[in-house]
């Protein structure tokens, strides 16, 4: 149990500054580029998913957590 608490603190959603720079700041842009032409759509798009993937992997060998 003890270990379970330690890698719970280590992970990324626990912290709102984390979690704001990993996920929802790309989210917010994936959900802007719906506004804009197809190209500089697929490049957020592209940027942001990027971005949100190598932030999963990351938090995944920080905290030890997998899914």
């Amino acid at each position: 149990m003890t270990d379970n608490s330690v890698r719970a603190s280590r992970d990324w959603l626990g912290s709102t500054r984390a979690n704001l720079l990993a996920w929802w700041i790309p989210q917010a842009g994936i959900i802007a580029g719906l506004f804009v032409p197809a190209g500089v759509r697929t490049t957020i798009w592209i940027i942001s998913l990027t971005w949100m993937g190598v932030a999963c992997i990351f938090n995944a060998q920080r905290c030890g957590r997998t899914h």
